[in-house]
Order: C-alpha cells, then sequence, then structure tokens
C-alpha cells in the first residue's frame, strides 16, 4: 500500500485560519486600518468566485487549469493571512501534481469548507469589511 501523499495529509490538521499578522504588518506599512478593511472586503468578493473557477476545472477535467486556479487561490490567500486556505489550496496543487485529478476533487469538501470558515472569520475580526 503507497504512504498518502503529503498533499492529503496537510490539511488533516487544521491549524489556524488566519494569520492575523499578515494584515497587521500591513497596517504598520501603510499606517491606515482602511486599506486593511478594503484588502479583506476585496478578498472576501473574490474567494467564492476562486473557489467555483477551481471547481469548474477539476469537473471540466482540466488538471492545468485546476492547477492554475489552485495556484491563484494559495497566492490570494497567502496575501491575506488566510494560512488554512492557503495550505489546502497547496495540497490541492500537490494532488494534481503527483496523485491526479481525482485525489484533488477529494480535497474539494474541505477546501469549500475552510474558504467558508475563512469568511465568516474575517468578517468577525473586520466587520467593516461587510460594507462596500
Amino acid at each position: 500500500m503507497a504512504a498518502p501523499s503529503a498533499g492529503r495529509r496537510e490539511h488533516a490538521t487544521p491549524g489556524p485560519l488566519l494569520a492575523p499578522d499578515v494584515l497587521a504588518e500591513m497596517d504598520a506599512d501603510f499606517g491606515d486600518p482602511a486599506i486593511v478593511v478594503r484588502f479583506v472586503r476585496d478578498f472576501r468578493s473574490i474567494l467564492p468566485s476562486r473557489v467555483e473557477r477551481l471547481e469548474r476545472r477539476l469537473d471540466d477535467g482540466d488538471p492545468g487549469g485546476a492547477e492554475d486556479a489552485a495556484l491563484s487561490l494559495a497566492t490570494s490567500s497567502a496575501m491575506v493571512g488566510a494560512v488554512r486556505l492557503e495550505r489546502i489550496s497547496r495540497s490541492v496543487q500537490h494532488a494534481l501534481e503527483e496523485d491526479g485529478l481525482d485525489a484533488a476533487r477529494r480535497l474539494l469538501d474541505p477546501l469549500q469548507l475552510c474558504a467558508t470558515e475563512t469568511l465568516g472569520e474575517m468578517l468577525r475580526l473586520w466587520p467593516d469589511s461587510a460594507s462596500s
């Protein structure tokens, strides 16, 4: 029996949803909390479409497109400090590279759950990000 891939193991230990220090550093750099709120709001608004894009590429059987979508999701998650979502997105990338589409598809449920939890936690921490 083959050992589980690193991609499948990575999401097994959830860890924190967010690393608030990422946005705290941004706030310190710019000195304007409104910039952080806007950044969080923008991330919250694009997250559902990023997840949907990944789902579509996996459903279409497009490994290259799925890998691109997972990379985009991982990168934007890292920029906003959504560390758990970044980790699961990178696990999807790894699964695509090492194990194929079916393995990546199995990570969609944890990724979707994490995206939902991340949105909720961001709204809790930055309630002003809900307004447009």
